[in-house]
């Protein structure tokens, strides 16, 4: 309901645009795993980037919404959340929605979002993990508490099977699932530029930055 709406109500060409800048910092996907991972798909696309406010208004009104403050926790000090926040808050305004901003330092973020009385909503960034089970947004103990009994057991059948094509096919029913859920908002995917001096070598950026097997040519 209020969930759905939520999703349906977002725009995320201009929230990324407005967070990332040029194009070849982020891309739009529905995959909560990157495309260029094997395990990649994109089912439940359909929910992701519907920038529908019409379809946002009905569904709130399925739910029984009367206005009430939706609280959102952000932080000024990781820029990329604030204003991917403020760019999204007028967004949802036009769908009905009555958006609390909670604004604070990183750290009460982090104390406040493990107490689900004090919010409804967080804003973090997620960095790439190997496999789909490795994901917090799909543990019923990270921050949203996404509890699925039906999503648990298909976690559990991809730590199981070592087939990729059995293993991918569980992980897409898996993630249309979570969007049909709205359980997490995913509003796209970001890349990091990295500068380098010509004596730097070994150094590869992927999937981070670790600067393992690192070395300065002539040092």
């Amino acid at each position: 309901g209020i969930r759905q709406a939520f999703q349906a109500a977002l725009d995320m060409e201009p929230i990324m645009r407005g967070v990332y800048g040029p194009r070849q910092f982020w891309r739009l996907d529905p995959g909560l795993i990157p495309k260029e991972h094997p395990m990649w798909t994109d089912a439940g696309k359909e929910f992701y980037n519907q920038k529908n406010p019409e379809r946002a208004r009905q569904l709130l009104a399925e739910a029984g919404y009367k206005g009430e403050p939706i609280r959102w926790l952000v932080t000024t000090e990781i820029m990329p959340h604030f204003i991917s926040v403020n760019i999204a808050k007028p967004q949802l305004e036009r769908a009905g929605f009555v958006i609390d901003l909670q604004v604070t330092d990183w750290a009460t973020v982090v104390a406040r979002r493990v107490r689900p009385e004090l919010y409804e909503v967080h804003t973090t960034r997620l960095g790439f993990v190997p496999d789909p089970t490795q994901l917090l947004v799909m543990l019923p103990t990270w921050p949203g508490w996404y509890d699925s009994r039906d999503i648990q057991g298909m976690m559990t059948l991809l730590r199981r099977h070592p087939d990729l094509r059995v293993r991918k096919e569980i992980w897409a029913r898996a993630q249309r699932l979570f969007y049909e859920d709205a359980a997490t908002i995913k509003l796209g995917d970001y890349f990091t530029l990295h500068l380098l001096r010509e004596e730097v070598k070994g150094f590869t950026g992927v999937p981070g930055t670790h600067h393992w097997n690192v070395w300065l040519e002539g040092r």
